[in-house]
């Protein structure tokens, strides 16, 4: 057997090239034409002598695992979506109003009100009504008008009272008239002591307000007292004109020489006109008191004026004998 051994078609025997026919079958024997030569433009020649390799296989990836990376993963996601919706709603973006603007609070120092600014006179006037030892004579005069819309009816009615009274070194004497009843006094010691028809003093049980004179008008602090400027009086003197201020809280009965108590209403509002000299001596006040309706009528209106005289000299007060 040579080399040229061939395989048999047909019955696939094997025999030798040289033979014409197969020895089995007798099928006749063709030799296969040779191909013929690639040329350099196909792909089979440029890759003829490249030894072949086996192709890696391509690995799968893993599929993703659950577990606790997993689940934290998603909390935290759920935990950015829910801060990301709630600053969204805060901001009014679903339709609610406006977020309210936080205002800057800022610490202020307490700072004390400052003392009202005063003539130097003022403060001589102060310490002139604060003074227990303070002599001068003093007249009163009050008018109390009650409207007839107090009593609904068509006739109202007034009032009268007056004062007139030394005062020195925290004693008094004078006369008291109310009502057109005129009644001498003293008051020695805070000891008041009335005059009675037969023209003898007694011991009073009770002391009304009015009989307390000290201190002037109840002025116990600058701040009650307001300056309002210069004026001129009658006689040509210069007076400094004070007015009251919201701080002057004083005694209603004590300043109109009259019960208020009495009135058929109560008195809401009050105020003070006092003028004095440029040394800060007392000359003359006017007191008011009242009470209006919503339209701004008075129900009750008390209008009672002050004067001063001997003012540092007035006395001296003798006790009464029996």
């Amino acid at each position: 057997m040579t080399e040229k051994m061939v395989r048999c078609p047909r019955c696939h025997d094997v025999f030798d090239a040289d033979e014409e026919a197969c020895p089995r079958c007798g099928t006749k024997y063709e030799p296969i034409a040779a191909p013929p030569d690639a040329g350099e433009r196909f792909f089979v020649e440029r890759y003829a002598s490249t030894p072949f390799q086996t192709p890696t296989p391509l690995r799968p990836e893993p599929a993703p695992r659950s577990g606790p990376s997993l689940l934290v993963g998603a909390g935290v996601a759920f935990v950015v979506v829910a801060l990301v919706f709630g600053a969204l709603f805060l901001a009014g973006t679903f339709g609610s109003g406006p977020a309210p603007t936080r205002q800057a609070v800022v610490a202020r120092t307490a700072s004390p009100t400052p003392a009202p600014t005063l003539p130097a006179s003022i403060a001589r006037t102060l310490a002139q009504f604060a003074d227990p030892n303070f002599n001068a004579h003093i007249h009163v005069s009050t008018r109390a008008t009650v409207s007839p819309q107090v009593n609904n009816s068509n006739q109202g009615y007034t009032l009268f009272s007056s004062l007139d009274v030394t005062v020195e070194a925290g004693n008094e004497a004078g006369t008291v008239t109310i009502g057109g009843i005129a009644t001498d006094f003293t008051l020695m010691s805070n000891q008041l002591s009335l005059r009675s028809a037969a023209g003898h003093y007694a011991p009073a049980s009770t002391i009304s307000a009015y009989y307390l004179l000290l201190p002037i008008f109840d002025l116990t602090g600058p701040k009650m007292l307001q300056y309002v400027g210069d004026t001129t009086s009658d006689s040509g003197q210069t007076l400094s004109h004070l007015v009251s201020t919201p701080w002057w809280t004083p005694g209603k009965s004590k300043l109109a020489v009259l019960d208020v108590s009495t009135l058929p209403e109560k008195i809401v509002n009050v105020s003070l006109d006092l003028y004095v000299t440029q040394d800060g001596t007392p000359v003359s006040a006017t007191f008011n008191a009242w009470t209006d309706t919503s339209s701004g009528e008075h129900l009750i209106q008390i209008v009672t004026t002050y004067s001063f005289a001997n003012v540092g000299s007035a006395g001296p007060i003798v006790a009464p004998t029996a």
